[in-house]
């Protein structure tokens, strides 16, 4: 879905031309990185039109959606590395 077709879509309908995108783990087949590839592609999209608040919302998510795959990332490296270990090894 095209966030500016929807757009024009309320806006011919008489509705203020606005749309929530949920980016949300399950909405992005489960892949951590397509959630990064979908924020991405909807602040390109946004960015293309004329709304401040939109386009700063926008970088938002998509620093939200970047932050938290960078964690998980961590996270998961950190339980590799110290897999087997015990904490008096640490």
């Amino acid at each position: 879905a095209d966030v500016q077709a929807a757009c024009e879509m309320l806006a011919k309908a008489g509705l203020r031309p606005q749309v929530m995108v949920d980016l949300s783990h399950a909405n992005s087949s489960k892949q951590h990185r397509r959630q990064i590839d979908v924020a991405a592609d909807v602040a390109a999209q946004v960015a293309a039109g004329d709304d401040a608040d939109a386009i700063k919302l926008a970088i938002e998510k998509l620093d939200e959606q970047t932050q938290d795959f960078a964690a998980r990332r961590m996270d998961n490296s950190i339980r590799v590395a110290f897999k087997g270990q015990s904490i008096d090894n640490i």
